[in-house]
């Protein structure tokens, strides 16, 4: 019976069913944990802990855990997963007089939102329906990764009815978005719902398809949500969504995009309305996202009902253009011009569109034109044009640094001397104007006039970065760059890196983060803020170049109390790799968001090293379940000797029921990866132990220590 080896690869149906039976008894434990227990006592928690190690297992192979409902058990693909147990459909049973149709459980779920959620299943089925149902009890109580689909709604999606047909019920939650979110007047809380869900998904590690695909889920269900509600309100919801969709980075928006236009099960009747609200040149930019489809139609490529036929013969024919022209990451935000309009009114930069409001992408966004082989972020020939429609006076006026105190009245004009200053072929000249930019130091200078300024100072010591840094250019940005304090600095590191050119300006970032630590205090900040989720791992990638430059401003944000910052701060250190960041690392292990510990340990395991894993033995230890078993893993990957006393005394603590069998399997895994002599001599006594209500449990124990003390054996 070979199950070492099945690791790395997705189980079969047989293999995912055992897992999710071993779930849903661990949910049934911690459930009769409750009832048997008061509220105050930590039997629960203890509980839910084997359920959260065992959910942890069956997310190695799966994105989540969706059990459909039914009165007799719970089944996963079809299959019964609740056997002949009747405690187990007892559980289903309780499930089904609340409504519950299908129940999914996401990366991240912790023992908390475990509790919460089987004491809100305890109450009463008639109180709960008065509430509007489990779901929406279940985002009141801020349960976010426990997602359910209640009968009516599943009865409607099967029949092909849309929600508000099916009585008068009304959706009133969604994977943590709220009703009151999605019909609030202002869309911010939307945009940071969806935000926080791309990194949630992101974290798993699937794919940029997959995670699209996974996110188009969630949009079609805030879609549907959204369609629920007439009136005003359903359009105010479609409104927030289509806003939040154009909030995230251009990347995961074209993507995203991308899998909603060529969506045949998605929900696509509330889509269409979704789409109607985002600019067609968006979407035809999306169609070609990932292939040039000059060679095939790409009306065939807009599956489904998502845009009405005029539209969709519109948009193919805009992404044939793109595709054709070569231009087909220029996206353009809102709707077309109307008939007679300059298209040059559709490149006017306006003050608004650098604004951090979430409703800024509904209105034409910051253009971003393809660049031909120029450190400027628009084309040449764009940019020369601008330059020529001012008289010699006016250019003469535009070089001159306090213009850009101006740059809110006139954004044009900065970007104009942008070029002109890249365009300058004498370094003296260049020098002259970048020393009086030192002078706006002590202006009171907004985030986009900030934006500019780095997007100039860095363009330049990049376009000179072979001079002397005595030099007086290289003096002058250099000093321009250390008197840009503010913490609006940021705003000028992710002007630099969001857009379809990303990726060839971040060389001027690092530099930029190289020549003014503070700016690395402020990139830190973006980790906090509303930045799309790939765009703050570029960040993290750019940080982790700059190696031990960047470990004080990582060390200072281990222990943020906004975990986010925290997260990619510890991520940061790991990626350094340098053996001294391990006593912030392990400060970062007492965080209260079960998200750092995690990385925590996972950048320990990537270190190595006798401080290390001390570290993650002391997370052995005194961790939570989820972070004991990353540490378990990680010492094992390492061959950690010390490890071998913590691993044999976790096998010999006392559980009659077996409850922390993932955990004792997990160790006698580390145990053999070890296979130091004391490691086999765990593993022998690990062979005799027994739980002492569980047969079937101690037989699997027995087994995984004696598949690995005969491979050690006959090593």
């Amino acid at each position: 019976m070979e199950t070492s080896s099945d690791t790395q690869q997705p189980s079969p149906i047989q293999a995912r069913v055992h897992l999710a039976r071993n779930i849903v008894r661990a949910l049934n434990s911690t459930n009769n944990a409750i009832t048997l227990y008061p509220p105050d006592s930590p039997m629960p928690r203890e509980a839910a802990a084997g359920f959260i190690a065992a959910l942890e297992r069956f997310l190695m192979f799966e994105p989540y855990l969706q059990l459909s409902v039914a009165a007799d058990g719970l089944r996963l693909e079809g299959e019964d997963v609740c056997g002949e147990s009747s405690s187990l459909k007892r559980l289903a049973f309780q499930l089904h007089t609340r409504q519950v149709g299908q129940i999914r459980f996401m990366p991240g779920l912790d023992s908390e939102e475990c509790v919460t959620l089987l004491r809100v299943l305890g109450v009463e089925a008639e109180v709960l329906r008065a509430k509007g149902g489990l779901s929406a009890a279940l985002a009141a109580k801020g349960v976010r990764h426990v997602a359910v689909v209640d009968l009516a709604q599943e009865a409607a999606a099967e029949a092909g009815a849309r929600p508000e047909q099916v009585g008068s019920r009304r959706v009133e939650g969604v994977a943590g978005l709220s009703a009151e979110q999605l019909l609030d007047s202002d869309a911010s809380g939307v945009c940071r719902w969806l935000q926080e869900t791309a990194e949630d998904v992101s974290a798993r590690g699937l794919p940029a398809r997959e995670t699209a695909t996974e996110m188009a889920r969630v949009i079609a269900s805030g879609a549907e949500m959204a369609s629920s509600h007439e009136g005003a309100a359903g359009a105010r919801g479609m409104d927030n969504l289509a806003a939040a969709i154009m909030s995230l980075g251009e990347s995961s928006r074209r993507e995203l995009l991308s899998v909603l236009l060529r969506s045949e099960d998605l929900g696509a009747g509330a889509l269409q309305s979704v789409l109607a609200r985002i600019g067609d040149a968006e979407l035809a930019a999306a169609l070609v996202q990932e292939a040039d489809p000059t060679g095939a139609d790409p009306k065939r490529l807009l599956d489904g009902e998502a845009l009405d036929e005029a539209r969709r013969e519109r948009v193919a024919e805009m992404a044939r253009e793109l595709a054709q022209s070569g231009r087909h990451q220029q996206p353009a935000g809102g709707q077309e011009p109307p008939a007679g309009e300059s298209k040059a009114d559709e490149r006017q930069i306006r003050p608004a569109d650098l604004s951090p409001n979430p409703r800024r992408a509904m209105a034409p966004s910051l253009p971003r034109y393809s660049r031909r082989g120029d450190d400027v972020p628009f084309s040449p020939s764009q940019l020369a044009e601008d330059s020529r429609s001012f008289s010699s006076e006016e250019r003469d006026e535009l070089l001159q640094a306090p213009n850009l105190a101006n740059a809110d009245e006139s954004l044009r004009s900065a970007t104009t001397l942008l070029y002109l200053l890249n365009r300058t072929s004498e370094e003296s000249a260049a020098a002259e104007t970048v020393e009086s930019m030192v002078s706006l130091a002590d202006r009171a200078l907004s985030s986009a006039q900030v934006g500019v300024l780095v997007r100039i100072l860095c363009g330049l010591r990049l376009k000179h970065q072979h001079l002397d840094p005595t030099s007086p250019l290289a003096h002058h940005v250099d000093q321009a760059l250390n008197s840009l304090s503010s913490p609006d600095v940021a705003a000028g590191v992710i002007g630099l890196l969001d857009g379809q050119n990303g990726s060839r300006l971040e060389p001027a970032v690092e530099y930029f983060l190289a020549a003014q630590p503070i700016a690395q205090e402020a990139a830190i900040e973006a980790f906090g803020g509303s930045a799309p989720p790939e765009l703050k791992r570029q960040i993290q990638t750019i940080f982790a170049r700059l190696g031990p430059r960047a470990i004080g401003a990582a060390e200072r944000h281990v222990s943020d109390p906004r975990w986010p910052v925290a997260l990619h701060s510890v991520a940061v250190l790991g990626r350094i790799g340098e053996p001294r960041v391990v006593p912030a690392l392990r400060r970062a292990l007492s965080h209260s968001e079960s998200r750092v510990i995690q990385q925590a340990i996972k950048s320990l395991g990537s270190i190595g090293g006798r401080e290390a894993e001390e570290a993650l033995v002391w997370a052995v230890e005194s961790g939570e379940a989820q972070a004991r078993m990353l540490a378990i893993r990680a010492l094992g990957t390492q061959q950690s000797a010390i490890a071998v006393g913590p691993l044999r005394r976790l096998l010999e603590s006392g559980d009659a029921f077996g409850r922390s069998l993932e955990e004792k399997l997990s160790a006698i895994e580390a145990l053999g990866a070890i296979g130091t002599t004391e490691a086999i001599e765990a593993l022998s006594q690990a062979r005799q132990k027994r739980f002492v209500f569980s047969p079937s449990k101690t037989k699997l124990m027995r087994e995984a220590a004696m598949r690995h003390l005969e491979r050690l054996t006959t090593e």
